[in-house]
């Protein structure tokens, strides 16, 4: 079964004259003559928003809604379909990250995974665009898969998602059976997902 997150990216909402059920930060910022304001340190560190990051901007009512724009979790069913096809063929479960969180997954255990943050040691693999296999039988650990948690999977893949100029997320392919090693065409079939999914940006 496929698992994907519509909503993993978080936003900041700006109400004017409405009656809104958020948490109020209680900062305030004015609107500069050329119409900008600036998103306050604390939330930019708390919703993992850096410099260069793209913004996406809504209207909805009176609201003016930022959301971090990933096009990984804007590409419709396409990272779904890509899941699937990829857990049918290894056989292992798979999952695909923006920068921020999964957003896709097909195979054992992704339920309670999905929409989950990305560990740091993932986001360091992501900067680093560096693919990473992981084999019980040599000795390696697991990575961590969010912070503190691999959630039982010994043997994985990570491999990044890039297209020329930036890196998008990565796959993911990882499974909970001791013997069930990566193989040298797990790693070409998750390569040419990862090169056919960045290919769409």
């Amino acid at each position: 079964m496929s698992w994907r997150n519509d909503n993993a990216a978080y936003s900041i909402i700006y109400s004017a004259n409405t009656v809104c059920d958020m948490k109020s930060t209680g900062i305030v910022r004015r609107v500069d003559v050329l119409g900008r304001i600036v998103i306050p340190k604390e939330l930019r560190k708390m919703l993992k928003i850096n410099e260069g990051d793209p913004m996406e901007i809504y209207v909805e009512r009176e609201e003016i809604v930022l959301k971090k724009y990933s096009p990984l979790l804007n590409s419709d069913d396409l990272s779904d379909g890509i899941a699937q096809t990829l857990a049918t063929r290894t056989g292992h479960t798979v999952l695909i990250c923006d920068r921020d969180s999964y957003i896709a997954g097909n195979g054992a255990g992704v339920k309670e995974i999905i929409s989950r943050r990305i560990s740091s040691a993932i986001g360091k693999l992501m900067s680093g665009e560096k693919t990473v296999v992981v084999n019980q039988i040599d000795g390696q650990q697991p990575l961590e898969l969010t912070d503190g948690e691999n959630y039982g999977f010994f043997n994985e893949i990570f491999m990044p998602v890039k297209t020329k100029n930036d890196v998008l997320g990565g796959i993911i392919l990882a499974d909970k059976c001791k013997d069930q090693q990566i193989t040298s065409l797990d790693i070409s079939l998750t390569s040419l997902s990862a090169d056919f999914l960045a290919s769409h940006f």
